[in-house]
């Protein structure tokens, strides 16, 4: 590419992907986090309570179905939120007196 461009976009993408792998650790962290909770949390049932095994996996089973339901309703929620922001700064622009 013309004038060096190739070079400075390479270390840019570069950026964003070493950000993109962080944060991608860091969403299978959690994930492995709030797995290993559930189970915790299903098998005290089990233990403690003396709930039977398969009532036990249904716990886990639907708490893992409402985490990933909440977490497809976050990236709506998610962009509601920008469309609020744009919304807000479109208003704005409309309503600012004229220079």
């Amino acid at each position: 590419m013309a004038l060096g461009a190739q070079e400075r976009l390479a270390l840019k993408l570069e950026g964003y992907l070493q950000n993109s792998e962080t944060w991608g650790f860091r969403a299978k962290a959690t994930m492995g986090l709030a797995l290993s909770a559930n189970l915790g949390y299903a098998l005290r049932y089990v233990v403690y309570e003396g709930l039977q095994v398969g009532k036990g996996i249904v716990v886990i089973m639907v708490v893992l179905m409402g985490a990933f339901s909440l977490g497809n309703m976050m990236s709506n929620t998610q962009a509601f939120a920008a469309g609020l922001v744009a919304a807000q700064k479109i208003h704005s622009t409309i309503n600012r007196q004229s220079p």
